[in-house]
């Protein structure tokens, strides 16, 4: 209320609101050697203002920086006042505009010695040095510019003025044979001019192919209208524009895709002028394309690299691009790529890469091939790496009840590997195998090479725990646990939990960051390794196991005669274990120092120390199965009383 009553006694109209705004915010460094130029357009001294307050010393607004609290005080003035804000601030961008129109030769010709001819398109017909500070009111703006257009005339207007100024420009860079980016018109605008038959329909082609901006506009159209990758857009301009010019952009954008990728279809090694706009394509459909690009690669090998942008041009890097991003249509068939094929031989092998590369054509390849367990196998391989591909999250759900997140984080599914591995058959499968590197780029892929090498048991223990001691890889602990069991298991279990039990207490001496990630990976490997133990509840799994360590243990509980002192493991009150020595059944208060080295005494002191440890895990499970309420039923408890660490917390 006090701000709005300051609006209106001491401002008390829009435009006094716009033109202080405007001079508290424009940036006086950005501008200075433009200042007789902004002096002519707008007829007063605009930086003079700002050299005002800096000499009165005002708390807030002696520098253009200081003056945040200000500039945010009259954004809230603005903000209560826009709609009419806005019809006065396209006013006044119209007017700019038009002055840089009817004065741009003599603009050129006072500032191009100044800095050179680059400084001075984006500077002055660009009008960058008109974003005032930090760009808030900006003359090609959608909020306070020229593109606050809400009605078809004041479109033409805009529009009208931008292009004339975008002719000219670009006439000038021709000229002085510079190259040149101008964007201050969207081609979705482009494409409501050739509606409304402002422009032609060939310079929204040429808007789009023969300027230097020409790749990103493809992908920004692809983003917006093909692929819907962008959240939709809010600004005025772009929400006036859709209805009509969107139909139109898209069957332009869709002709250049068809003419480009026809191009690169038949080109040889040199790049053609169409190679880096094949590059920026988002998306092209169906079957008989399919084949056409494994044609035309030949024997090259696909480019892995493709899965990010970039500017390689060569043959095999556009074929690439155009495999993984080429997907069927809803009437392509298994039985339409086998006629095709007939006519253009491809081999197996290479639609096995095409299947991993470009994981959308696994349901028709499923079909053409007939393999029983080839999409399942093909999809397990797409999961079990380090960067799933988000794209197919519906397709692997139908495989597995495991979420993305947790693949990407080491998760297995040993149940949906033994089926695949079981229906498609070894020989089969490691076909797959060998191909599956063109899953992503990298070495992604090796984590699920790794994980089905342990799980088909080409991977020996003793040589695994040696990795692991070495190099602490993490793919390598978490399939530690999916290593087939010897049979009569109990002690290879007991074995290799106690392995990540020390693995999991040496990753204690790291930093955070890396605690934190062992720590996932000795969780992941002991899940597998209960799965793998037949348990289907890694809580359950744990216990049993800390059961039988007590088991094994329990022999350190009864008393032997060191030299006539008796020597035993004792449990308190609440689990925690001791060490207690007697002689002539009286205690102890401290061990006779000629036993301190005895081989039996040390081996009790271990004993107690991985008592300790149980103590510790064991408790921390139980709160998490407080935290979580799990149940328990009667012949669990009855088996987990009977051991001495846990029957007191019970």
């Amino acid at each position: 209320e006090v701000w709005e009553q300051f609006y209106k006694e001491e401002i008390g109209s829009i435009e006094k609101l716009y033109q202080l705004r405007m001079l508290v915010e424009w940036h006086k460094e950005a501008v200075e050697r433009f200042r007789p130029l902004l002096q002519e357009m707008f007829g007063i001294d605009v930086l003079a203002f700002s050299h005002t307050l800096s000499e009165k010393g005002l708390k807030y607004c002696n520098s253009h920086w200081k003056a945040t609290q200000v500039v945010n005080l009259l954004c809230w003035l603005c903000a209560r006042q826009k709609e009419e804000l806005y019809a006065y601030a396209f006013e006044v961008a119209k007017a700019v505009l038009s002055y840089l129109y009817q004065h741009f030769d003599a603009i050129v010709q006072r500032y191009k010695l100044l800095d050179g001819i680059d400084q001075l398109l984006a500077e002055v017909t660009l009008l960058r040095s008109m974003t005032f500070g930090r760009g808030r009111i900006q003359m090609l703006d959608e909020d306070y510019g020229i593109r606050n257009y809400a009605t078809r005339e004041q479109f033409v207007e805009s529009f009208g003025l931008r292009y004339k100024l975008y002719q000219k420009c670009y006439a000038l860079s021709s000229k002085e044979r510079k190259l040149l980016v101008i964007n201050n018109i969207d081609p979705l605008e482009f494409a409501y001019a050739v509606q409304l038959g402002i422009i032609a329909t060939d310079e929204l082609y040429r808007h789009i192919c023969e300027r230097e901006a020409c790749c990103g506009l493809m992908r920004s159209a692809y983003d917006r209208f093909f692929l819907k990758k962008l959240k939709p857009e809010t600004m005025t301009w772009f929400a006036f524009c859709k209805p009509d010019g969107e139909t139109i952009l898209k069957e332009v954008i869709q002709r250049i895709t068809d003419f480009a990728v026809e191009q690169e279809l038949k080109r040889g090694d040199t790049p053609t002028q169409w190679s880096e706009v094949t590059q920026a394509i988002g998306v092209v459909y169906g079957v008989q394309l399919f084949v056409r690009i494994l044609l035309s690669l030949g024997k090259e090998t696909l480019l892995r690299t493709t899965f990010w942008y970039g500017a390689d041009t060569s043959r095999r890097s556009t074929l690439s691009h155009l495999l993984h991003i080429c997907y069927p249509t809803p009437d392509d068939t298994g039985q339409k790529l086998r006629d095709l094929l007939q006519q253009y031989p491809v081999t197996d092998d290479r639609l096995i890469q095409a299947a991993m590369y470009a994981p959308q054509w696994i349901p028709i390849l499923q079909d053409y091939f007939g393999w029983e367990g080839f999409a399942s196998a093909c999809y397990y391989f797409q999961a079990h790496i380090c960067d799933v591909n988000s794209a197919i999250e519906s397709a692997i759900a139908r495989y597995s009840p495991i979420a993305l997140e947790d693949f990407e984080n080491g998760a297995v599914d040993i149940a949906w590997f033994q089926s695949a591995y079981k229906e498609l058959g070894e020989e089969r499968f490691m076909r797959l195998y060998e191909n599956a590197k063109y899953v992503s780029d990298g070495a992604k892929h090796s984590r699920a090479r790794i994980f089905a090498n342990a799980m088909t048991g080409k991977i020996a223990l003793k040589e695994c725990e040696t990795k692991i001691c070495d190099k602490r890889n993490k793919d390598l602990v978490i399939s530690y646990g999916l290593i087939p069991l010897t049979p009569n298991n109990t002690h290879d279990v007991l074995e290799r939990y106690h392995f990540l039990q020390r693995f999991l207490k040496e990753a204690k001496g790291f930093g955070a960051l890396r605690r934190a990630s062992e720590t996932r990976a000795v969780s992941i490997a002991l899940d597998n390794l209960a799965r793998t133990a037949g348990y289907s509840d890694t809580f359950r799994f744990t216990l049993a196991i800390e059961t039988e360590l007590i088991n094994d243990l329990k022999r350190y509980f009864t008393p032997a005669i060191i030299e006539g002192v008796a020597c035993s493991i004792s449990m308190d009150a609440t689990g925690n274990p001791a060490i207690v020595y007697e002689r002539d059944e009286k205690p102890l208060k401290t061990l006779p120092t000629v036993l301190k080295k005895n081989t039996y005494i040390l081996e009790l002191k271990k004993v107690q120390t991985n008592l300790k440890e149980q103590y510790s895990r064991t408790r921390k499970m139980f709160e998490e199965a407080m935290t979580m309420a799990s149940t328990f039923y009667v012949h669990e408890l009855e088996t987990l009383l009977q051991n001495p660490v846990v029957a007191p917390m019970l």
